[in-house]
């Protein structure tokens, strides 16, 4: 089974702990990259890169 390219962005987004972590997190509530990544015990640089996997898998409604 082939998947489309947003359907193989979004599983390999959810088969990363860090992402599923910043959901989780912003579900409670909304926290700046700041906070996310002392948080997470992430560099920002890393941080981001996690941001803007969940950007690219079009979670953006979960990240607001």
């Amino acid at each position: 089974m082939f998947l489309s390219e947003g359907s193989r962005r979004l599983v390999l987004t959810f088969f990363d702990v860090n992402s599923l972590k910043i959901l989780q997190l912003l579900e409670i509530k909304d926290m700046s990259a700041g906070e996310l990544a002392e948080k997470l015990g992430l560099g920002l640089s890393t941080l981001k890169c996690n941001l803007d996997s969940l950007l690219d898998a079009d979670m953006y409604g979960f990240l607001r």
